[in-house]
């Protein structure tokens, strides 16, 4: 994993957490669509701070 993967992630991760946690408190019923729902969250959030990363620190380091 490089640098910019490895921060892009934890802002992924954050994002996740802030956006999410009102949504977090759920019944058993609801947990596979919000699962769902965060992972597809994560994963546009992700390619794009990876994507704002490279562009701003294009070696990965800063």
């Amino acid at each position: 994993m490089t640098n910019n993967q490895k921060r892009a992630h934890d802002l992924a991760i954050k994002c996740i957490e802030l956006s999410f946690n009102s949504k977090l408190k759920f019944t058993s019923t609801d947990a596979d669509s919000i699962y769902q729902d965060l992972y597809r969250v994560y994963v546009d959030v992700y390619d794009e701070f990876l994507e704002a990363l490279n562009r701003s620190y294009p070696d990965g380091m800063y």
